[in-house]
């Protein structure tokens, strides 16, 4: 069985791709917040920096 997100997963998106599509998606600002703190604290989400991942830390205020 073929895996349809290997083509998506294979690809490297900056974070300002990942926030615009977030937000189309939506309904609320908040939700897309939640959305994006959801992928980073379940570990699906990684930030890499020069091929090394960087710790992120999320706070709401």
């Amino acid at each position: 069985m073929k895996n349809i997100y290997r083509k998506i997963n294979s690809k490297k998106y900056c974070l300002g791709d990942l926030v615009r599509v977030l937000n189309a998606v939506a309904k609320t600002p908040e939700e897309a917040t939640a959305a994006l703190m959801d992928l980073f604290a379940s570990g699906k989400l990684r930030i890499v920096q020069k091929g090394k991942p960087k710790r992120v830390r999320l706070a709401l205020s």
